[in-house]
């Protein structure tokens, strides 16, 4: 399979590309989306705390350049890897705990989300 950037440049080029390497794009351009999101509550955190770190910025700035470049160097699969893999029946079988603390969470029934009793 091509690399992550080889198949975004096809695309932007007007060039068709397999489904395979679209399924896997797209999963490796959502899993740098969600470092990003992390890396972006992290510093919400710390500023709303009144600690933010000039240095730190750049660190996580460099972190993400350097996550970025490597992405777009490897081929889409292999940058996800096997943990991350779909397919893969253990992936499946923690998306569906992780799916079930997600709507726990949403519907605030987690033990840190309820509330006491008044009587």
């Amino acid at each position: 399979m091509r690399t992550l950037g080889e198949i975004i440049e096809a695309g932007k080029s007007g060039n068709l590309v397999t489904h395979e390497e679209c399924y896997w794009s797209m999963l490796s351009l959502e899993a740098l989306g969600v470092f990003d999101m992390m890396s972006l509550m992290r510093r919400y955190e710390e500023a709303s705390k009144g600690i933010m770190s000039k240095l730190r910025i750049e660190l996580d700035w460099r972190e993400r350049c350097r996550r970025v470049q490597t992405a777009y160097e490897t081929d889409p699969k292999e940058w996800m890897g096997p943990n991350h893999d779909p397919s893969n029946p253990e992936v499946q079988s923690c998306r569906r705990v992780s799916l079930k603390i997600a709507d726990q969470a949403m519907k605030g029934e987690l033990p840190n989300q309820r509330k006491e009793d008044d009587g």
